[in-house]
């Protein structure tokens, strides 16, 4: 179970990282919005938890998500593609049980490059008016409790992260040579090409 799964489980509030709904219909331009703007907020903010089936304070509220467990998670990347042009599909649903309740929640990866909107997200709230739940360009991170339009800071935090992960990534690179036998040689070699201990993959020698 990953960091931010294993604190939604326990979590009785919204944060940078969890989010919480009472339930989402698959037939509501207005849910798939709202939803589309949390995950994407959620991704860009370093990765985090939507927890459906609770209340604002994290209680369970008894809701039938059998059918939101079913659902494909290839039609949110398809939602996300249609109004992001992006193809990010870091997403999981994963069943979770608070208090003998079984809740549904979907882990969400960080992304990287930020997911930008592409395309206005609106629906309808009668029959004379729309909402808009995210603008054409526009960028959503977490701010606390709630996904809203980017900031400068959030920018930074965004690269920050990605030259942590750089750095750590680098680290264990040069952590290998140090510990390599003596005699050994090191070669520099194309990513496509993948160390295998099987005895049936083939052997080929780099010159």
């Amino acid at each position: 179970m990953g960091t931010h799964l294993k604190r939604a489980a326990k979590a009785f509030r919204e944060s940078r990282h969890v989010e919480f709904k009472k339930e989402f219909d698959v037939d509501s331009r207005k849910d798939w919005c709202e939803i589309l703007k949390d995950i994407v907020a959620l991704a860009n903010t370093g990765g985090g938890v939507i927890l459906f089936g609770v209340d604002s304070q994290g209680n369970p509220i008894g809701n039938d998500l059998s059918q939101l467990a079913k659902l494909d998670p290839a039609r949110i990347a398809d939602q996300l593609h249609r109004y992001t042009d992006s193809d990010f599909a870091g997403f999981e649903f994963v069943e979770l049980k608070r208090t003998a309740h079984e809740l549904v929640a979907l882990e969400i990866e960080a992304a990287f490059p930020p997911v930008i909107f592409t395309k206005p997200g609106t629906y309808a709230v009668d029959p004379k008016t729309q909402r808009t739940a995210f603008a054409q360009g526009t960028m959503y991170f977490r701010h606390g409790a709630k996904s809203e339009p980017a900031r400068s800071v959030d920018l930074e935090r965004v690269l920050e992260r990605r030259l942590d992960e750089v750095r750590k990534n680098w680290l264990g690179d040069v952590r290998k040579v140090v510990r390599a036998p003596a005699g050994s040689r090191i070669a520099v070699l194309p990513s496509t090409i993948r160390h295998a201990d099987s005895e049936e993959a083939m052997p080929i020698q780099i010159v």
